[in-house]
């Protein structure tokens, strides 16, 4: 297909065409670091949100500590308890085979 372009044109853009490289990689540059600060302050504002919602459960948990404990104080806990650990052996199936020598 042929090029829209002269040949005198065509000439002008290969000899150029480390300054236009250098010219729009400082723009791919300046725009990857503009997208970049844009991801980080997304990132701040969703820590934010998480650090005052921690925060207020965290407050809404020691309000309903008394409440509870009131709940739970009947519950007897055994610090004598153990654990034990048993093991147990189920046979699937047994086959008997003769021999004969």
């Amino acid at each position: 297909m042929p090029s829209l372009l002269s040949a005198e044109e065509e000439a002008e853009i290969a000899k150029n065409l480390k300054q236009y490289s250098k010219r729009y990689e400082a723009m791919d540059e300046e725009l990857k670091m503009l997208q970049d600060s844009a991801d980080m302050e997304e990132k701040r504002a969703l820590l934010d949100a998480y650090s005052a919602w921690r925060k207020k459960k965290l407050a809404q948990l020691e309000v309903e500590r008394p409440e509870r404990e009131r709940l739970t104080a009947h519950l007897v806990v055994d610090e004598a308890a153990s654990t034990e650990e048993v093991t147990v052996e189920d046979i699937v199936d047994i086959m008997e085979e003769v021999l004969s020598m």
